[in-house]
């Protein structure tokens, strides 16, 4: 219910092995402002698409980009359309198919 109601997911880690909090926040249509870090973020999220990556540490452009996502509904609208437009990269199916490539 959450999710239903929010208008921006931010992650400010730096490190997270598979932040499942982030597809989750995508799949309800809630863009994404997170910190470029290893192991998810830019799998998940494209710039100007269905978020914003933003440069590990840089505390700044992660404020900015929240700020000017927040008071362009133009902007937000664009945003939540590419999230749930982006879910094909992390379908069941397509994560199905990444592990057992692995195997």
């Amino acid at each position: 219910p959450v999710y239903n109601t929010a208008q921006l997911f931010m992650d400010t880690s730096r490190i997270d092995a598979q932040p499942l909090a982030m597809g989750e926040a995508l799949s309800h249509g809630v863009p994404v402002v997170t910190y470029d870090y290893m192991y998810g973020p830019s799998e998940m999220v494209k710039s100007g698409v269905n978020g914003e990556l933003v440069p590990l540490n840089n505390a700044k452009k992660m404020e900015k980009a929240a700020v000017d996502i927040l008071t362009n509904p133009k902007l937000l609208q664009k945003l939540s359309t590419g999230a749930y437009d982006s879910l094909d990269a992390i379908s069941n199916l397509n994560t199905w198919k990444q592990w057992n490539a692995l195997a």
